[in-house]
């Protein structure tokens, strides 16, 4: 199944908008006694400590879901025109942020499972150096940790599933040092580029066991170079702070992002002479 639900790299003519977005709300092995019934399996026993303690989130996928749905029904809204879209979500187990979520174009959106978000964020990295005019998207929203202070860690929704406890987790920064250009694999890479990572960067107790795990490897990358991108990350939270949603109508920062999209983030200005201008607000 494609993660594309928005596609127009044939008909689209120069520059455009490549976005990839990822919402997890429902979580295969968290909760997992009290989930059972709702389709949560128990991990293996040297995790179940760390299962019972991350809840079940509700609001991650639905935040996710609405981004995707500005996008594509303003496709002029970034600046650039959208050209591709992908969409990964993993809804509320209990179904409580479902509601319009896997509707047509976004009936295809397939799981946010580490195999599934690793080969769309490869297939978009491709999209994107072959536009090097064009402008980078990324929006994750579900459960993530800090494993240091500037560290950002997010976990996909098979989470506890393989080896090691963050197998099915990849962080930002190793995302972001993939995404700039390097020779001779991608030395097309657009230079305008945002991030967002609407999840927690908490400190948890059951984490500091652990030598700083290591998360999985998603792109490779350069150490040395330059990088001439204007690339902003945006978090949702401060290192060592979560964040909050109201269940059934997504995130507090995916609903203020948004907002700020449809106009909040500005206000339009007359100068002395007459022209019109945009105030960052």
């Amino acid at each position: 199944m494609s993660n594309l639900v928005f596609d127009r790299r044939g008909s689209l003519p120069g520059p455009g908008l490549h976005a990839i977005l990822i919402g997890v709300s429902g979580y295969d092995h968290l909760q997992f006694e009290s989930m059972a019934a709702l389709g949560a399996s128990a991990p293996a026993k040297k995790f179940r400590s760390i299962a019972g303690k991350l809840r079940q989130l509700s609001g991650p996928a639905k935040s996710a879901s609405d981004l995707a749905k500005l996008l594509v029904s303003d496709s002029d809204i970034w600046g650039v025109k959208l050209k591709t879209c992908r969409l990964l979500l993993s809804p509320a187990l209990d179904g409580s942020d479902s509601e319009g979520l896997l509707v047509d174009p976004f009936a295809s959106a397939v799981k946010a499972s580490f195999e599934n978000v690793a080969q769309a964020l490869a297939e978009w990295r491709d999209d994107c150096n072959d536009d090097p005019d064009g402008a980078a998207l990324f929006y994750f929203s579900g459960h993530g940790i800090q494993r240091s202070k500037g560290d950002a860690v997010m976990l996909l929704s098979d989470f506890l599933h393989g080896p090691a406890i963050l197998s099915q987790a990849f962080d930002i920064n190793g995302l972001y040092n993939g995404m700039a250009r390097s020779d001779p694999l991608f030395p097309n890479l657009p230079l305008q580029q945002t991030y967002f990572v609407d999840a927690c960067r908490a400190d948890f107790e059951i984490f500091k066991k652990y030598a700083l795990p290591n998360s999985a490897p998603i792109f490779d990358a350069q150490l040395f170079g330059q990088d001439d991108r204007v690339a902003p990350i945006y978090f949702a939270s401060t290192p060592g702070h979560v964040t909050l949603a109201l269940p059934g109508e997504g995130t507090h920062f995916g609903r203020d992002l948004l907002k700020c999209l449809a106009g909040a983030g500005g206000d339009k200005i007359l100068d002395d002479s007459g022209e019109e201008y945009w105030a960052v607000t």
